[in-house]
């Protein structure tokens, strides 16, 4: 195939167009590629081969091809959302960021950039950017029903329930059959404690998506809240009909079951999902609160599946889930708690793979110095007022410590993953998205913490955003002076890992708020840690002192459980 002139090329890049529509990547990539047999950088050509190229799988070919058709042409803005969202789909997302800022500086008004540049900044955790950019492609198309339910979506993300709920509401009267923003209002209002119009919108969002299966399952949670248990089964088990791969669907099953107290069943359910889902952290929480129930109420049987393992396969076995659920379970047989503990050790990632070589000056002794050689971390144990001796120490001239419980979450699972994606020089602008409350006390975003532990707003729960004599000040923290001593700090250091950025954290804070940044005692309020962050910080810190305070028992236990009531 020959494509001659540029009127037979222009023809040529048409018919290709719409046979890739059609989804015959293979006959559109021939053409493509014939044009490109005559002229080696005709840059509609390389852009539309690597939009082929990643349909039938070769992203990194598509990025190339998309690359040289925008080395080739004059800034063009179609090249450069097409290949922002090759980044973004394959999680290069500081990358796909870029890309979308540039298609935006040359096209203002380009919807769609704005929109995927929300649902990028969304996933870096940036909620506040992400809101502003669907602000924006609404104002330039205010009846965009996408762009309406995405907003929706991040404002509820934000627990800004009642301005959420409006804007599926718009949503819905722009586009009265869009399920999925039912279905959305459906999440908002029950967060919201409206269960009976929760039900009313999932139902709607069945009645014209019949096959929905996250709406058959969200609108069995609203049911068993409801204490409709046998309605609630009913709907997860359509949703699983529908979807039998569904790893919700199983765990959401697991929770009726369990409620219902047939743990046998909740156990076996759990299981589906972990086995469909290894990384499924909710399912391996509930189903190790399962098993030991089960283990509990059948002490006298001898089963072989109490530990859960038997209906695991060999991927979830291998998982640190798996680990992390026996050492629980372990820690109601106290003679096996250290040798399960040591499993749980071998598990975790190496600490070789994540610390960071300092490819800068590396080694200065003065950098070195200025970091805590000890550390003592505090655990609560119910509410036994760790906040107050937390706020005993703060200002001691020996010992450094952040405000409140912020940190707490520091050594979960995926939190190093997330802040050292970037390379040791991104840590800590990182830090501060993953910690924005450190920054500012009201920031709505959530702190990394247990599962199921509410963290929104931690900053005004924990009372800082009511400081000073009157009570109407907040703390905050210089972020850019924060994340330019941080650099300075890493840069002293020949490697950076888990447990010396936190020491780099505590120095670069107390540099930044003016104190003296030289203590030699670094007090870690790890508060309640979960499963995999307790001994995740024991490996890093195995000197550490572990300070635990209990209040008196029967007021511990009222004050613990009186919010329940």
């Amino acid at each position: 195939m020959n494509s001659g002139t540029e009127s037979d090329r222009d023809a040529l890049l048409t018919e290709g167009k719409k046979i890739m529509r059609t989804g015959k990547f293979d006959e559109a990539e021939q053409i493509f590629r014939s044009i490109l047999e005559d002229e080696h950088q005709e840059p509609d050509a390389l852009h539309l081969l690597g939009l082929v190229r990643f349909q039938i799988g070769y992203p990194e070919e598509a990025v190339t091809f998309i690359n040289q058709a925008i080395a080739h042409a004059r800034p063009n803005e179609d090249y450069l959302y097409n290949l922002g969202r090759i980044y973004k789909m394959t999680g290069r997302l500081a990358d796909a960021l870029e890309k979308f800022q540039q298609a935006l500086v040359l096209k203002p008004d380009y919807t769609d950039a704005h929109i995927n540049l929300g649902d990028t900044l969304k996933e870096l955790g940036r909620l506040e950017d992400a809101v502003d950019c669907y602000r924006k492609a609404l104002d330039i198309k205010p009846d965009f029903a996408e762009a309406l339910n995405n907003l929706g979506n991040m404002l509820k993300a934000l627990r800004r329930l009642d301005e959420a709920i409006a804007s599926y509401h718009k949503a819905i009267a722009i586009k009265p059959d869009f399920a999925e923003a039912h279905n959305n209002l459906g999440n908002a209002l029950e967060d919201f404690g409206e269960l009976d119009e929760a039900t009313s919108s999932y139902q709607q969002a069945l009645a014209i998506k019949p096959d929905f299966a996250e709406a058959h399952s969200n609108l069995g949670n609203v049911l068993n809240e409801l204490g409709r248990q046998d309605e609630a089964l009913a709907s997860f088990h359509k949703a699983l009909a529908i979807k039998p791969d569904y790893a919700a669907g199983h765990f959401n099953l697991g929770n009726v079951l369990k409620k219902l107290g047939r743990l046998e069943d909740a156990v076996g359910t759990y299981q589906k999902a972990i086995n469909l889902n290894p990384e499924y952290a909710e399912a391996w929480n509930n189903f190790k609160f399962a098993t030991r129930a089960f283990q509990f109420l059948n002490a006298d049987r001898n089963r072989t599946g109490e530990t859960g393992a038997a209906g695991l396969n060999d991927v979830a076995r291998a998982s640190i889930g798996f680990a992390i659920q026996q050492f629980y379970l372990a820690g109601f047989r106290p003679h096996e708690a250290d040798k399960s503990f040591e499993k749980v050790i071998t598990a975790l990632p190496a600490k070789a793979e994540e610390a960071i070589p300092i490819d800068g000056p590396g080694g200065q002794p003065a950098g070195v110095y200025q970091l805590a050689d000890k550390i003592v971390a505090l655990l609560h144990f119910g509410r036994s007022g760790t906040g107050l001796l937390h706020s005993l120490i703060d200002g001691h001239p020996e010992i450094s410590t952040l405000p409140s419980i912020y940190l707490r979450g520091y050594f979960n699972e995926g939190v190093w993953d997330k802040i050292s994606a970037g390379g040791w020089r991104e840590l800590p602008d990182r830090f501060a998205d993953e910690f924005a409350v450190l920054f500012d006390a009201d920031s709505p975003k959530p702190i990394p913490s247990r599962l199921e532990e509410p963290s929104f707003f931690v900053g005004r729960k924990e009372g800082m955003t009511a400081v000073g004599e009157k009570r109407n000040e907040k703390l905050s923290l210089d972020r850019g002076a924060f994340c330019a001593e941080a650099l300075r700090l890493i840069e002293g250091l020949e490697t950076v890992d888990p447990m010396s950025f936190l020491l780099i954290v505590h120095a670069a804070f107390e540099r930044v708020m003016g104190t003296d940044t030289k203590k030699p005692l670094c007090f870690y309020h790890i508060h309640n840690p979960d499963e995999y962050g307790k001994p995740n910080f024991l490996r890093y810190a195995p000197d550490a002192r572990l300070l635990m305070a209990v209040r008196e028992p029967i007021q511990n236990c009222e004050s613990s459980v009186r919010t329940s009531f």
